[in-house]
């Protein structure tokens, strides 16, 4: 993983390879966010290197794959590596939807399974599959150096696409706010999913006022569910 991986993040990655070496007979679910098909691949080859009777499975929005990753087998040592860093961002909401419906069968049949994403699909499902998420062991965001290496040198003016999409956020956000007739738990969405947008780009100043009014909506709310999300944010 020297290629890909700053060498903090190959401790970490080293932390989950002994993870799957020792697992019990237990659920057990990993999400890792990659930025890149090529580290997303590595790391498929790591985790079969590790344990040759894992079954790899690409989800790009077929119902029938996703459903064939929580099956229960009668194999619950095996590990499932459940691949949807190629979905389209258009089927990102009935995933989520999808992989909430999935979650208990990951308990009630211990099934071992390791989710491969991009960075904005765990960023969405960490609202809009909340439950999901709750369940995991292991959850890591790992950026390809080599990618974040050519990054650095795109023309001068050109904006990286996580400022794009936190921008575009904002500006729905924004505009969103200006209703006078809200939908608050949409609303309520909105301004976390902004707030931890912009966490990500560091501006700091502008996510912390939103997640003190994400909280406060929440608060008025009673969404207990989102209370508990912000007060674990930095």
């Amino acid at each position: 993983m020297n290629d890909f991986l700053t060498k903090s993040e190959q401790v970490v990655f080293i932390r989950f390879l002994n993870e799957l070496e020792y697992l019990e007979r237990g659920h057990y679910l990993a999400i890792i966010a990659v930025d890149t098909p090529a580290l997303a691949g590595e790391i498929t080859n790591q985790i079969l290197q590790k344990k040759n009777n894992s079954t790899v499975l690409e989800y790009t929005g077929s119902v029938e794959i996703l459903q064939s990753a929580f099956q229960n087998t009668g194999s619950d040592r095996s590990i499932r590596i459940l691949n949807i860093l190629a979905l389209p961002t258009s089927k990102f909401g009935k995933a989520l939807q999808q992989l909430n419906f999935q979650r208990d069968y990951i308990t009630d049949f211990n099934l071992k399974i390791v989710l491969l994403c991009s960075h904005l699909f765990l960023q969405q499902m960490q609202t809009k599959a909340f439950d999901f998420v709750s369940i995991a062991s292991f959850k890591v965001f790992f950026t390809d150096k080599q990618a974040a290496v050519a990054q650095s040198l795109q023309p001068v003016g050109q904006k990286p696409i996580e400022v794009m999409e936190f921008e575009e956020m904002d500006a729905e956000l924004k505009k969103y706010r200006k209703l006078k007739n809200k939908d608050k738990e949409l609303y309520l969405r909105k301004i976390f999913n902004t707030a931890y947008a912009a966490y990500e780009i560091s501006r700091n100043d502008y996510s912390l006022q939103l997640y003190i009014e994400a909280l406060h909506l929440a608060t008025v709310l009673n969404n207990t569910k989102y209370i508990s999300g912000i007060n674990g944010k930095p």
